[in-house]
């Protein structure tokens, strides 16, 4: 691995921080939502909708950023979503409509789906390989400080200045941090696939089980981080009762918190010798807290609850994409598997705002978050059919392949 003469840790620090104001620009929404629905007479579900037009931009292009990311390069492209995301948002605040609003958050997913695995690609080109499996923690975690900067951070900004200005200022952190990451990116070493064998590593990569299998396996982070992320502080004002400043305290603990289980699931992956059953154990306990949400309303036990829940959805996305790019010997198509394995469970999240709202809406918040856990728990029992394929041999011991 050739390391420029900026030094690997500056450069993968820029991408750190960068990762920590991508998500910042995914969950600057959360608190606004309250405002945004009084501003635009908006109702609920449609609240929801919005929310999902971020999921949809993100999903459309996760396979298109690794495609363009093996043949130009990670950080280009990943600098060039970051600007997207950026300039997506600032819109956002400009919107006096829902359906400018809802573009503005399309186009937002979009540049988030460019810089995701493109950045965890130009880290593998960057960092030591015996260190990568803690940077993809640490890179994880940073999405956490960044998602609970932006849900804590902004519900203040948000009540003393307004959504609009908050917005515009949260997208323009993300465009000025773009421009800095052309400077510190500056000569590192990009592994890039020759277009003609891109197609062919496409297939290949796609054909690959333990990336599929994994990916609907590990659901249990996603919903953990999309609920709550996303649709807590509105939870907990309307149905709680817990005042706003309080509420987005709660959940960017909970975000904050999670660099904790980045850390410790990245680094404790690459030693442990059940890999699937610790990722097992991760996902299916993570559904369990999700379901636990409704229990009480009492605020202690609500910030234990998060505090745990946090912890677990970062383990579990550390986890999962250090598992998924182990086994993906070309690392020019690093991006894409993790692209795919980001596509995959975006299709997931496309739906879950609306199907989440709906429920809340037509039956009760309690039986939203409860089905909401028990989708999780069942996902992650697909680990076991995996074992009984023999796709997942290689994260089991093997003297004990041969039992379930």
């Amino acid at each position: 691995m050739e390391i420029s003469h900026l030094g690997y840790r500056i450069q993968a620090g820029s991408i750190h921080f960068s990762r920590a104001v991508y998500a910042l620009n995914w969950f600057v929404m959360a608190p606004s939502l309250i405002y945004i629905s009084s501003d635009l007479n908006l109702q609920l579900i449609q609240l929801g909708v919005i929310t999902t037009g971020f999921y949809v931009g993100l999903a459309a292009f996760q396979l298109i950023g690794g495609i363009l990311a093996s043949r130009v390069g990670n950080a280009y492209i990943a600098i060039l979503g970051l600007a997207i995301l950026g300039v997506s948002t600032v819109f956002s605040g400009l919107s006096y409509s829902l359906l400018t609003l809802l573009t503005s958050r399309i186009f937002a997913g979009i540049g988030a789906a460019l810089f995701f695995s493109p950045g965890i690609g130009a880290l593998s080109n960057i960092v030591p390989a015996d260190r990568f499996g803690t940077h993809v923690g640490i890179y994880n975690g940073a999405f956490n400080i960044g998602a609970g900067v932006g849900i804590f951070g902004w519900s203040i900004l948000d009540k003393m200045f307004g959504w609009r200005p908050s917005l515009i200022f949260a997208g323009a952190l993300a465009v000025a941090l773009a421009v800095e990451n052309i400077l510190a990116l500056r000569g590192i070493r990009e592994e890039r696939s020759v277009t003609r064998d891109i197609p062919r590593k496409i297939v290949s990569v796609m054909k690959k089980p333990h990336i599929w299998i994994l990916s609907i396996a590990g659901l249990s982070s996603i919903i953990g981080e999309t609920l709550i992320g996303q649709f807590f502080v509105y939870y907990a004002e309307n149905v709680v009762h817990i005042a706003s400043f309080t509420a987005g305290l709660m959940a960017g603990i909970s975000m904050v918190i999670g660099i904790a289980g980045g850390i410790i699931g990245g680094r404790q992956i690459q030693k442990v010798k059940h890999k699937a059953r610790a990722f097992l154990l991760t996902m299916l306990i993570g559904g369990v807290f999700i379901a636990m949400i409704p229990v009480t309303y009492n605020i202690v036990l609500l910030m234990l609850i998060l505090i745990v829940e946090g912890i677990l959805v970062v383990a579990g996305f550390s986890v999962l994409y250090t598992m998924v790019s182990m086994e993906i010997a070309d690392r020019s198509m690093v991006s894409f598997s993790l692209s795919l394995t980001n596509f995959i469970q975006m299709g997931f999240s496309i739906v879950l705002p609306v199907v989440f709202t709906s429920l809340a809406y037509f039956l009760n918040y309690s039986y939203a978050w409860l089905i909401a856990g028990i989708v999780a728990m069942a996902t992650s029992g697909l680990i076991y059919i995996g074992r009984r394929m023999n796709a997942l041999s290689s994260f089991f011991p093997g003297p004990q392949r041969s039992k379930l």
